[in-house]
């Protein structure tokens, strides 16, 4: 299992990686994008990608061949107060128990690009899993 940054830069061919991939790893965030609930969608998330406003990330699972499982997608973030930011802001895909095995490989990035913090956007379960992340807040709303 290989956790993959997909560039969203023009290739030698002039198609990113992101553009050739993206219907392949669309389906993958489709969940995700419906928990948001209608602050996202994927067509935006695709147009951030190829701003480079935001990283989109693959977890490729080698079988006999080699297979997308998961996606997700990134952003960092620099806060007045000096805080430094790598925000995950969504995952999807399979298997997904196996994926934290591949968080090391991520916070090292994180730091790599001068981040002193990750903050994950998930649902409460997510916790059992990262009992080395916190819970530093909650997310309250009603539906009017």
């Amino acid at each position: 299992m290989h956790l993959i940054q997909i560039p969203a830069t023009e290739g030698a061919d002039g198609v990113s990686p992101l553009v050739r991939l993206w219907p392949e790893i669309a389906p993958l965030l489709t969940k995700a994008v419906e928990a948001s609930r209608g602050v996202t969608s994927l067509e935006f998330e695709f147009e951030e990608l190829r701003a480079l406003r935001k990283q989109l990330w693959v977890i490729i699972v080698e079988d006999g061949e080699k297979k997308i499982t998961a996606a997700g997608i990134t952003s960092l973030q620099d806060h007045p107060g000096g805080l430094k930011v790598a925000n995950i802001e969504m995952l999807g895909g399979e298997n997904m128990k196996a994926w934290f095995s591949l968080k090391d490989q991520f916070e090292n990035w994180a730091k790599n690009e001068g981040r002193s913090e990750v903050r994950m956007f998930a649902r409460k379960g997510w916790a059992r899993e990262l009992p080395d992340y916190k819970i530093r807040a909650y997310v309250m709303s009603k539906t009017l």
